[in-house]
């Protein structure tokens, strides 16, 4: 419920971006949505799979911390925007190369001394991921992350179980509308009719998107990509917040002994929350708002 409620009933704050295209160096584009108030410091928001500037829990953070005269950059991954990209590829859990180039522009474009990472499910991945990797950039100060899938082949198999098939199911719809319209432009590399027959989320994965990512199957792709194994070389201030009700995360994403090993790297598991939801409020503010302004209190300002 706490999951689910949020969806539907989510105050609509309406956020103005201003949408920017940023050209990557392999040809392809991401599009970024702004919230520009002439801050020094910048949030960069990692949405969840198949999500976007518009999810409620994006749209909350975007307007929460504009109001506060913060500039906000919410970026999508290949194929995420209204556009779709322009590579055979779509995006996957080691984009981190891409994170990189929006976090380089982004420094670029503004008067920043400082960067915040902020990432959501999926994006909590590219968040984890992108600390523990050898390119991350040092105008990044800290990250906040939440209900993020930390072993990605245990997340997939919960993901099958109980109501959580419905989940699946709409995450199916989503990327077979996607492959059509790739379709369209490399028929030669996307078979329509065995699309027909794609069930699963991990079907389709292995055959319409690993194929172009450079990976032989699932366990290779789920093996280099987890992000609980590059928490060992996080060396900047990290907060992981996976709450003890999330229907989408297995027991494996819950890594206290990896993250007690880390002095940067803080494990928080509320009892509730669910996945993206944390609907209760503290001091007025929704929960992760509040738990988020904290965590950044002493380690970057706002």
């Amino acid at each position: 419920m706490e999951t689910l409620v949020p969806y539907f009933t989510a105050k609509s704050h309406k956020v103005v971006y201003e949408r920017e295209r940023l050209e990557l160096h392999d040809g392809d584009f991401v599009d970024l949505d702004w919230v520009r108030k002439d801050s020094e410091t910048l949030i960069i928001i990692s949405h969840g799979f198949e999500g976007n500037s518009q999810d409620h829990f994006i749209e909350e953070s975007a307007s929460h911390f504009g109001k506060k005269g913060v500039d906000v950059l919410v970026w999508h991954y290949r194929s995420c925007s209204k556009d779709l990209n322009r590579l055979p590829r779509f995006y996957d859990h080691g984009d981190i190369r891409d994170l990189h180039e929006v976090i380089t522009h982004a420094a670029q474009e503004g008067n920043y001394s400082q960067v915040i990472l902020l990432g959501f499910s999926m994006g909590g991945n590219f968040v984890v991921n992108y600390l523990g990797s050898e390119i991350q950039s040092d105008i990044v100060k800290c990250g906040i992350v939440f209900s993020t899938p930390m072993d990605l082949s245990a997340a997939s198999k919960k993901l099958k179980k109980g109501l959580n098939h419905l989940v699946e199911k709409s995450f199916i719809k989503k990327l077979k509308r996607k492959i059509e319209r790739k379709a369209v432009v490399f028929p030669e590399l996307f078979d329509l009719e065995k699309l027909k027959t794609m069930d699963s989320l991990e079907k389709l994965y292995k055959e319409y998107v690993l194929l172009h990512h450079d990976f032989s199957d699932l366990d290779q792709y789920y093996s280099k990509w987890s992000s609980s194994q590059f928490l060992p070389k996080i060396k900047i201030p990290l907060l992981i917040v996976n709450a003890q009700n999330d229907p989408l995360l297995s027991e494996y994403c819950y890594p206290y002994k990896q993250c007690q090993k880390n002095e940067y790297v803080s494990l928080e598991t509320p009892r509730y929350g669910g996945h993206t939801g944390f609907t209760k409020k503290k001091d007025g503010k929704l929960w992760y708002l509040w738990r988020i302004e904290g965590f950044i209190a002493g380690k970057a300002k706002l």
